[in-house]
C-alpha cells in the first residue's frame, strides 16, 4: 500500500528522440536460469500451475553458493516470474508439497547461505506466502522427504540432514507438527516420497547417508508403520499418476512389490523433478536445457500427454508481423510436432489458438492484401504452401507450388508474394536460382535478364521506400555463406556492389525492414547492420544471437528478435534500461535490496520490489531524484553513520520527492505507472529505498538500499 499514488516529478523531464543511435533492449527471458538446482517442483491443482521456488546456483553446493529466492510458475504454456506480496527467504534443498484440502502449497526447511539450515514453515495460497507458526516444528534440516495424504489430511516428513542425519517421522495436521513414534528407514537425506492414493500409502525411495552412500531401498508408510518393500530402488523423483493409478518415476512404475519399466518411452537423461498436471492430464518433468557449451542452463518443462513427451523449450520457427491486427505472431515447434502460437505486445506474451494444433514448419510472410499468413516448406518435388487466417490461426489451404526451397516475402507495392527458389535437378543441369510470384490466384515464374547465383534459403526483406526486395545471406551449396547483396524491382535482379558486406544468416533469421529508419536490418556474428540501398553499416556490436528470428513491430517502431535468450527489441536510443548502483546495508532482517522487475517502458507499469525489510510491519521511505553527485552541496554517496545511522548505510541521491509506503513483511512490491508521453523519452530517474527499523539500535534507524538508475524509453 502506497501513501503516495503518483510521482509528479516525471513531468519535469523532456527529451526529443531525434536521430539517435540504435541499441538493443532485453525485454523478456524465457525461463528461470540456474536456480532450479535443488529446488522442488509442486503442482497447484486449484490454479492449474506448477510452482518452483528457490534453488542454488551450483551443482555442488559450497559455502560460497548463492541461494535463490525467486518464485516461478509454469501454466502449461510458459514460465512466469511471480512476485507474491511476501515470500520465504532464499534457500535450496527445502521440501514442498501441495495441500489439496486447503488449496495451498507448503514449504519446510532447507539451507540458506553460509550453510545455515532452516526450520521454518510457509504456505502459499496463490497470492502470497505466509509464514506458519505451529506450536511444534521438526528440528531445522535440509533435503527431507515430504508428501501430503489427502485421505487422512496429513503431511508426512521423513529424514533430512541438519546437525545430524535424521531418521525421524513427523506429521502435520494443518495446524501443528507431531513426531510419530515409529522406527523405519535408516537416516538419510535426499530421499523422494509420494502418496499412493490408490493404495493409501506413502512410497519412499533413495536418499544418501554420508557413512553409507546411496541407499537403494524402497519403503512404504501407512500412517503407523514403515515397511521395507524392496531392496532395490530407481533414480528420480516420485509422483502419483492417477491415470495409471500408481506411483511413478520418469522410467518406472511401482506396483506395490517391485519397480516395473514404464510404458512411457523416453530419453530424459538429465530430467529431475516430476509432478502430475491435473489440469491438463499428464506428467511434467524438469530438465536442464543447454543450447551450447557456453550458454547457461535453463529450466525446460517436459510434458507427457497424447502418448509422448513434449518440450516447453522456446524454439521459435516462424515470426511475422500482422499489420491488419497490429500484432506480432511467433510460432514455436516443440517435441511431439505440436505448435505453440503466441502474440507479443511489447510487454508480454499471450497464447493464440492454432487450428489444427500441428502446423507445418517453414519460412513465413504475411500477405496483407489477402489477410493471409503464408508458410513455405520444401517437400522434395515442390514447396508446400500453407495459408492461415483469423483471430486465431486456422489453416485455409495447403497446396504444392511448382518450385523448390521457396522463401517468401510480401511485395507491398505490387501486392504479391515473391518466392526466391533454388531449383535442383538430380543427375541434371546444375542448380539454378528462380523467382516466383503469386498474385492471389496462381504462381508465375518471373523471367529476368539477370539471375543471382544459386543461393538457397536467402534472407529477404521488402523495402517499401524504394519498392525493392533486398536479398542477402543464405548458402551456396551446403555450407558456403552467400556474402552478396541483390535487389529485385519486380522486373529484374541487380547486384549492389557494397563497400561492406556482413555474413548474414538464412531465411527469416536474415533480414527485416525497419520502417522507422527506412532501412533494412540484418545480423551476423559481429553485430547488427543496416542497409540504406547503397551500403551496409555496422550499427551495434554483438548483443543478440544472429540465429534469432527478426520482424518489425510497426505499432511500436521496433525490430523484434526472438530466440533462445528470450525477446529483444531494437530501436532508436535511448531504449529503456535500469542499472543498479551502490550497495544496500543491513536491516535486522538482512541486506536491503531494491529491484526492478521489468524495464521502465513508457505507457506501462514499472513494478519494483524492496527486499530485506524488518519482519514486522512498518514504513518504507522511497526517495526519488535526478542527481547522484551531490545533495545540498554535500558530495554523494553520504555515509549515514556520520549522523547516527547504521554502519554501511549511505544516501545515494539528492531526494526531490519522498514517498511513504507501508510494508507487512520482509518484502514490499511497488507499482509505478509511467505515462505514455514521448517527451519523457530518455529521461533519467533515480530511486532508493530506506526501511525504518527500530531494532537497529541507533538514533537514525533507516537501513538504506542500493540505488536504481532508470532511463525511460518505449
Amino acid at each position: 500500500m502506497s501513501l503516495s499514488h503518483r510521482i509528479p516529478l516525471l513531468c519535469l523531464f523532456g527529451l526529443t528522440p531525434g536521430l539517435l543511435a540504435q541499441e538493443w533492449a532485453h525485454l523478456a527471458k524465457p525461463t528461470p536460469s540456474f536456480g532450479w538446482r535443488f529446488a522442488p517442483l509442486v503442482f497447484d491443482a486449484a490454479r492449474g500451475r506448477a510452482l518452483l521456488f528457490g534453488g542454488c546456483t551450483d551443482a555442488s553446493p559450497n559455502p560460497n553458493s548463492v541461494a535463490i529466492g525467486e518464485h516461478w510458475e509454469f501454466d502449461g504454456y510458459r514460465w512466469v516470474l511471480a512476485h507474491p506480496r511476501s515470500q520465504p527467504s532464499a534457500r535450496y534443498l527445502h521440501a514442498m508439497c501441495y495441500d489439496s484440502l486447503r488449496q495451498r502449497t507448503l514449504l519446510f526447511g532447507g539451507r540458506a547461505v553460509a550453510y545455515q539450515d532452516l526450520g521454518d514453515m510457509w504456505s502459499f495460497d496463490g497470492t502470497a506466502w505466509t509464514q506458519l507458526a505451529p506450536s511444534q516444528l521438526p528440528p531445522p534440516r535440509r533435503a527431507p522427504a515430504m508428501a501430503y495424504d489427502a485421505a487422512r489430511d496429513r503431511v508426512v516428513l521423513f529424514g533430512g540432514v541438519g546437525s545430524i542425519y535424521f531418521d525421524d517421522t513427523w506429521e502435520f495436521d494443518g495446524t501443528t507438527w507431531a513426531q510419530v513414534p515409529v522406527s523405519g528407514p535408516t537416516p538419510r537425506e535426499g530421499a523422494t516420497m509420494a502418496f499412493d492414493a490408490a493404495r493409501g500409502l506413502f512410497v519412499m525411495t533413495g536418499g544418501t547417508n554420508q557413512g553409507q552412500g546411496g541407499l537403494s531401498t524402497t519403503w512404504e508408510f501407512d500412517g503407523a508403520v514403515w515397511v521395507q518393500r524392496s531392496a532395490t530402488t530407481v533414480p528420480g523423483t516420485l509422483c502419483y499418476d492417477p491415470a495409471v493409478g500408481r506411483v511413478v518415476t520418469l522410467r518406472h512404475e511401482w506396483n506395490g512389490a517391485a519397480w516395473l519399466p514404464s510404458a512411457i518411452a523416453n530419453d530424459l537423461s538429465s530430467a529431475r523433478e516430476l509432478v502430475y498436471d491435473t489440469a491438463r492430464g499428464g506428467r511434467l518433468a524438469l530438465d536442464r536445457a543447454q543450447q551450447d557449451s557456453t550458454a547457461p542452463f535453463t529450466v525446460e518443462v517436459l510434458a507427457h500427454h497424447g502418448g509422448r513427451w513434449h518440450s516447453s523449450r522456446i524454439t521459435p520457427t516462424r515470426m511475422v508481423w500482422d499489420p491488419l491486427r497490429q500484432r506480432m505472431i511467433a510460432i514455436d515447434r516443440a517435441i511431439g510436432e505440436t505448435d505453440v502460437a503466441r502474440t507479443w505486445d511489447g510487454h508480454e506474451f499471450a497464447p493464440l489458438a492454432v487450428t489444427p494444433s500441428s502446423l507445418p514448419p517453414g519460412f513465413s510472410a504475411y500477405d496483407e492484401g489477402r489477410d493471409v499468413f503464408v508458410v513455405m516448406l520444401d517437400s522434395g518435388g515442390g514447396t508446400l504452401v500453407t495459408e492461415l487466417r483469423g483471430n486465431g490461426l486456422a489453416v485455409l489451404s495447403a497446396t504444392t507450388a511448382p518450385f523448390q526451397n521457396g522463401v517468401p516475402v510480401y511485395d507491398r507495392a505490387r501486392g504479391r508474394v515473391i518466392a526466391a527458389s533454388r531449383h535442383v535437378q538430380f543427375f541434371g543441369p546444375p542448380p539454378e536460382f528462380q523467382t516466383w510470384e503469386f498474385d492471389g490466384v496462381a504462381w508465375t515464374q518471373a523471367v529476368t535478364a539477370t539471375t543471382p547465383p544459386d543461393v538457397s534459403l536467402p534472407g529477404l526483406a521488402f523495402d517499401p521506400v524504394r519498392s525493392k526486395v533486398v536479398m542477402s545471406g543464405g548458402l551456396i551449396g551446403l555450407f558456403q555463406p552467400f556474402v552478396e547483396t541483390w535487389e529485385y524491382d519486380g522486373v529484374d535482379w541487380s547486384r549492389v556492389q557494397t563497400a561492406h558486406q556482413p555474413v548474414m544468416g538464412t531465411a527469416d533469421r536474415g533480414l527485416v525492414f525497419d520502417a522507422r529508419r527506412g532501412c533494412v536490418i540484418g545480423q551476423d556474428a559481429s553485430g547488427t547492420w543496416s542497409y540504406d540501398g547503397v551500403d551496409w553499416t555496422l550499427d551495434t556490436p554483438v548483443t543478440t544471437s544472429p540465429d534469432d528470428l527478426l520482424a518489425f513491430d510497426e505499432r511500436r517502431g521496433r525490430v523484434v528478435a526472438m530466440g533462445r535468450d528470450g525477446v529483444w527489441e531494437y530501436g532508436a536510443s535511448p531504449m529503456p534500461s535500469t542499472t543498479s548502483y551502490g550497495v544496500g546495508c543491513a536491516s535486522s532482517a538482512g541486506q536491503v535490496e531494491l529491484l526492478a522487475e521489468r524495464l521502465p517502458q513508457l505507457g506501462a507499469t514499472l513494478p519494483l520490489r524492496l527486499l530485506g525489510l524488518p519482519p514486522e510491519h512498518g514504513i518504507v521511505v522511497m526517495l526519488h531524484g535526478f542527481d547522484d553527485q551531490q545533495s545540498g552541496g554535500v558530495p554523494l554517496p553520504f555515509d549515514l553513520s556520520l549522523i547516527g545511522g547504521p554502519s554501511g548505510c549511505a544516501l545515494l541521491l539528492d531526494p526531490v520527492v519522498i514517498e511513504l509506503v507501508l510494508h507487512f513483511g520482509t518484502t514490499v512490491r511497488i507499482e509505478r505507472p509511467l505515462p505514455a508521453d514521448s517527451a519523457l523519452l530518455g529521461a533519467v530517474l533515480l530511486e532508493q529505498g530506506a526501511a525504518l527499523d527500530p531494532l537497529l539500535g541507533v538514533p537514525f534507524t533507516a537501513a538504506t538500499s542500493n540505488g536504481l538508475r532508470h532511463r525511460l524509453g518505449w
